[in-house]
């Protein structure tokens, strides 16, 4: 294994469903290493965030596979800036959701070396753009792209979870 790696982290957010969802494309020496995507259906606070849910739980999840993997030092690229504030503490956690991601980050932070880069949403970067992707497919939103991202780590929901979803939000929807 190694010790650095890069993390790109997203959120989206898919009105119709209402759902948050999450992106992760985790790069090592300009190599993506592994792919981390889901959604949030078990708190509806997440969701309730809208897309900064999804943002929260993909920077949660990136620490977390860091130090799954023992890795030492990670640098976190997001384009969405409270990633780093709440972080930090920088900004006031205002709510349960926000004060776990700080709670989390600080536990994070005594086994691993955490960097935050801040990086424009849609500007071409590879990385960023995958992360985008992956959190987009992961709220079942249409990115037009044809090809799937998948990686060594990966912990998309299955498709049951989904037709569970879709079930689910019928009944809801009517």
């Amino acid at each position: 294994m190694y010790k650095q790696i890069d993390a790109y982290v997203d959120g989206s957010y898919n009105k119709k469903l209402h759902l948050c969802s999450y992106g992760v494309i985790i790069v090592h020496e300009d190599e993506v290493v592994a792919t981390c995507y889901g959604f949030n259906v078990e708190d509806v606070g997440y969701t309730n965030m809208r897309n900064v849910g999804g943002e929260i739980l993909s920077a949660t999840e990136a620490m977390k596979y860091a130090y799954e993997n023992k890795i030492s030092e990670m640098n976190i690229f997001y384009d969405y800036i409270g990633i780093e504030k709440w972080a930090l503490g920088m900004w006031k956690c205002n709510n349960k959701y926000t004060q776990k991601y700080q709670d989390d980050y600080n536990f994070y932070k005594n086994h691993i070396n955490i960097e935050f880069t801040k990086i424009k949403s849609h500007s071409g970067n590879q990385y960023n753009d995958m992360a985008d992707q992956l959190a987009k497919e992961a709220a079942m939103i249409n990115t037009g792209k044809k090809e799937k991202l998948k990686g060594k780590y990966s912990t998309e929901q299955t498709s049951s979870d989904y037709t569970e979803l879709i079930e689910t939000m019928k009944f809801i929807l009517g």
